[in-house]
């Protein structure tokens, strides 16, 4: 893995964190969070797209839809 391809993997990373951090609360409240299912799919296919696409740009994987 080259550095561009790390820097585009920790991309990913904030993307899961932030939304994680954004939707969900700290911890110090209980084991049950309320929020909407819509918000942590947006969160979900903002990262698996840009994972995919990290894919498919090294040549060694496709993607069929």
């Amino acid at each position: 893995m080259d550095r561009t391809d790390a820097t585009r993997v920790l991309e990913v990373r904030r993307i899961l964190i932030e939304g994680h951090n954004r939707i969900l609360d700290g911890g110090t409240v209980p084991d049950v969070a309320m929020c909407k299912q819509n918000e942590v799919a947006a969160v979900f296919n903002r990262a698996i797209l840009e994972l995919e696409t990290i894919l498919a740009d090294s040549g060694q994987v496709s993607f069929d839809k």
